[in-house]
């Protein structure tokens, strides 16, 4: 099975659109979302500074790695634009085409600043509150209490008035904490049964964002799931599962143990041989895709992804599988 192209078919400087709408029914989810996009813009502009001086530095190495881990974040987050350019750089870099470097660099440069500047647009906006629609709201008008200043009402409230509403308020909170004490245990062991019998998936990877990402799209699909953010814990869970998962998404570039020999660790499990494994990376060479796949891998999908087609693509894999 041949792994996907990655999704060039836009070419916009920032769209987190389809990732908003997916985390909208969970307030939780979107927030931290909105929080990782955050930390991606602000980060983005010092790492690709680190890029630049690293290559000046005779690092390429280092400058192509961190293009690298940015290409599949910022592209993950919508940033088409600035993944695909990053892309070039990338390769101009590992191929050594010095000449076409630093044209590169600035073009890089351009795009991450149209990124960035659409990303902080979208933050401002997301940080009003939002109306039933899901548009964000108007600040209510004032009402006529506060055209008399504050100063004034406060001299008009009895001292023991105040405090007895401030121990009304802490008796209603500590009862609503005992009702939902009660509720959680009255749950917990039907939540514990029924988590129990839900899909596993196993997710290493180390960028936040994407792991983020991957986590929500996998529990809105109803699995239950696991993550490791390096590859030394990724070997210390398959090593004490006492069952295999039922799908693992694996990112090839890993700190400590790198993805293909996680595949080989995997592979080498007696219950794991047919765990349908997802290598999920920036690498997109024709002797990566081949060594992933001669390695033990399932499939190989390129990062950046769009999220209804990766979980397009698992629900097929698992279709075959099952």
């Amino acid at each position: 099975m041949l792994p996907q192209k990655p999704s060039t078919r836009t070419d916009k400087a920032f769209d987190a659109g389809q990732l908003l709408e997916l985390s909208k029914a969970n307030p939780a989810a979107r927030d931290a979302l909105l929080g990782l996009i955050r930390n991606a813009v602000e980060r983005g502009p010092v790492q690709l500074r680190d890029a630049r001086l690293a290559w000046k530095e005779g690092r390429g190495e280092d400058s192509a790695r961190i293009l690298h881990t940015m290409r599949g974040t910022m592209g993950t987050l919508g940033a088409t634009r600035f993944a695909n350019s990053a892309m070039e750089l990338e390769s101009a870099i590992i191929d050594q085409r010095v000449e076409l470097i630093l044209g590169l660099f600035e073009t890089a440069e351009q795009a991450l600043a149209e990124t960035v500047a659409a990303a902080k647009a979208l933050l401002k906006q997301e940080a009003k509150p939002l109306d039933k629609s899901g548009k964000p709201s108007a600040a209510p008008e004032p009402g006529p209490y506060l055209a008399r200043p504050v100063a004034d009402l406060e001299q008009k409230i009895p001292v023991w008035y105040g405090y007895l509403q401030s121990e009304i308020k802490n008796a209603r909170d500590d009862i609503k904490q005992i009702n939902e004490e009660i509720e959680n245990l009255k749950n917990e062991q039907f939540f514990h049964l029924a988590l129990s019998t839900l899909p596993s998936c196993l997710v290493v990877e180390d960028d936040e964002l994407i792991t983020h990402v991957l986590v929500h799209l996998l529990t809105r699909e109803g699995y239950r799931v696991q993550t490791a953010g390096d590859g030394r814990v990724a070997r210390q869970i398959i090593e004490k599962a006492a069952e295999p998962p039922g799908l693992i998404l694996l990112d090839v570039m890993l700190p400590y143990t790198d993805g293909y020999e996680l595949i080989h660790v995997i592979r080498e499990e007696k219950h794991w041989t047919t765990v349908p494994i997802i290598m999920l990376t920036a690498k997109q060479q024709e002797n990566d895709i081949v060594r992933a796949l001669d390695a033990g891998a399932t499939d190989y999908v390129v990062k950046p992804f769009q999220p209804n087609e990766l979980m397009a693509r698992l629900r097929r894999i698992l279709k075959v599988k099952g």
